[in-house]
């Protein structure tokens, strides 16, 4: 036998036992409106929402965080002072003092939000800025359930 066979062979006659997969629990649709479970869970990892969305974004943004001055937006309504397809790395986004962006999914339960390159070139933007703005549609879409 080669080296190669003996190892192989060693391998396969010291072999973790085979054991049966966990059992997946089923996750039933949570009870109770999906958006105050969201605002609920987001409010556990020091976060708000704001439950009526602002007439003019510009001026609930110059209200909300007067001191801001990069502004990085990835949405249309708000222009920043800083362009996010204009990062050269990673860590450029980490003098950012509000980004804001819009989101397509966020999760009810623990108060998550999905992020993309598509939505953010640099997806750094949305972790190293001091405070990120969020647009998340409230009105959840339906699902099938098989």
């Amino acid at each position: 036998m080669t080296a190669r066979e003996d190892i192989l062979a060693a391998i396969r006659s010291h072999g973790a036992t085979p054991r049966d997969l966990p059992h997946v629990p089923d996750f039933p649709q949570p009870a109770g409106n999906l958006v105050s479970l969201f605002s609920a869970a987001l409010a556990r990892l020091d976060g708000a929402t704001v439950a009526q969305p602002p007439a003019v974004l510009t001026q609930w943004m110059s209200q909300a965080f007067p001191d801001a001055r990069r502004v990085c937006s990835a949405v249309p309504e708000v222009t920043g002072t800083v362009d996010p397809a204009g990062f050269p790395d990673w860590a450029a986004p980490a003098s950012l003092d509000v980004t804001l962006i819009r989101f397509p999914l966020g999760v009810a339960e623990t108060g998550s939000i999905l992020l993309t390159e598509s939505d953010l070139a640099v997806t750094t933007a949305a972790v190293l800025a001091s405070h990120l703005v969020v647009l998340l549609d409230p009105v959840p879409l339906e699902y099938l359930v098989t």
